[in-house]
């Protein structure tokens, strides 16, 4: 365990101020197909599931790329089956093997009864530094995107207002309290949930569109982003679209 794990916080403040660590930026690999007009913007299509991965972050705090790794990500399900969207789904996956988990933006608890104990994802150096908050008090997000055709997932119950929630089960993923507690003062930001990616489930027809948050990838030299397509219903996978970046800096 790391002994200066306390002073990172005081340490990212300096860096979103200051501008003093060099940014990582994702870059389409070569073979990648590209989106026109928007050549840091990559596509793909797997099982009628379309799915779009680049951009960069604008918002607040507008050096998050120096400290994270955000990646905007889109969805578009043309398929006859409601697709999970959910974090857990989510990896960057580094040419050194390690792979990366989507951190969870909002510090919902997960309901009793909903954890889903798994062992899929093999975390890369993540070091809980500060602890969950207990009775947060959600303050309602408002999509800077907002979705069509989408459920809410249940544990976001009064963070979304006006979206409607998922009505049958849903599994919270076990590594969420501590991914959540990864997190450093002052992120994220109320900017950075409203810019996230929801999760819930996409209805056939529908799409939904936003940022995620990883640990930045400084000492990779391409990560590829995973998203395992899972039919919402049946938890049966539908496939993986692989979205391939060389990393900049």
């Amino acid at each position: 365990m790391r002994r200066n794990a306390p002073s990172r916080g005081v340490w990212l403040l300096a860096a979103l101020v200051s501008g003093c660590v060099v940014t990582t930026v994702l870059r389409p690999a070569p073979g990648a197909v590209v989106v026109p007009q928007q050549p840091n913007v990559l596509f793909t299509e797997v099982a009628d599931v379309r799915v779009w991965a680049g951009g960069a972050w604008v918002g607040d705090p507008p050096g998050l790329a120096d400290v994270l790794t955000p990646v905007h990500v889109a969805f578009e399900n043309r398929s006859a089956r409601p697709l999970r969207v959910s974090y857990r789904d989510c990896t960057l996956v580094g040419r050194s093997g390690f792979r990366y988990a989507a951190l969870p933006p909002f510090p919902t608890p997960p309901p009793v009864g909903a954890v889903e104990r798994t062992g899929e994802v093999v975390l890369a150096d993540y070091h809980p530094a500060t602890p969950v908050p207990k009775g947060v008090k959600p303050r309602p997000v408002h999509p800077r995107a907002p979705p069509s055709r989408f459920f809410i997932a249940p544990p976001y119950v009064g963070w979304y207002p006006g979206i409607v929630v998922w009505p049958h089960p849903w599994h919270w993923h076990v590594h969420y309290a501590p991914l959540y507690a990864t997190w450093q003062v002052p992120l994220p930001t109320h900017d950075m949930l409203e810019r996230a990616l929801p999760e819930g489930v996409l209805q056939p027809g529908g799409r939904v569109s936003g940022f995620l948050y990883f640990q930045r990838v400084e000492r990779e030299s391409a990560v590829t982003l995973e998203v395992q397509l899972v039919d919402a219903e049946s938890a049966q996978p539908m496939g993986v679209a692989q979205l391939p970046f060389l990393v900049a800096h």
